[in-house]
This record gives C-alpha cells, sequence and structure tokens, in this order.
C-alpha cells in the first residue's frame, strides 16, 4: 500500500469507529468492560500457573 493509501484508510476506520460509538455508545462501554473483565481474568489464571509451576519445580529438586 503506498502512504496515501494508508492515510486514506487510516481516516477511513476512525470515522467508522467514531459513528459507530456515536450511535451504540452503551454497547461498546459494555464490550469494553467486557474485554477488561477477560483480560483480568485471564491474566489472574496465567499468574496462578506460574506460581504452579514455579512450586512443582521446587519439589522436584
Amino acid at each position: 500500500m503506498k502512504w496515501k493509501e494508508k492515510i486514506k484508510f487510516k481516516i477511513l476506520q476512525n470515522t467508522y469507529k467514531n459513528k459507530v460509538f456515536e450511535k451504540f455508545p452503551n454497547e461498546v462501554s459494555g464490550m469494553m468492560r467486557d474485554v477488561d473483565q477477560f483480560l483480568d481474568q485471564s491474566w489472574k489464571a496465567q499468574q496462578e500457573k506460574v506460581i504452579k509451576t514455579k512450586k512443582k519445580r521446587r519439589r522436584v529438586k
């Protein structure tokens, strides 16, 4: 893609995002809240896995 095409594409993306947010602000904020909750849960799950694997490694030695 040429730089002019990239700029046009980015402008189109931004206007589309703005229009979606203007028409559906509650839905968008709800989705963002759900994504935040999912990321928090997955982060906690990853931390638990790391702790469990560290404990298992200590027992093996």
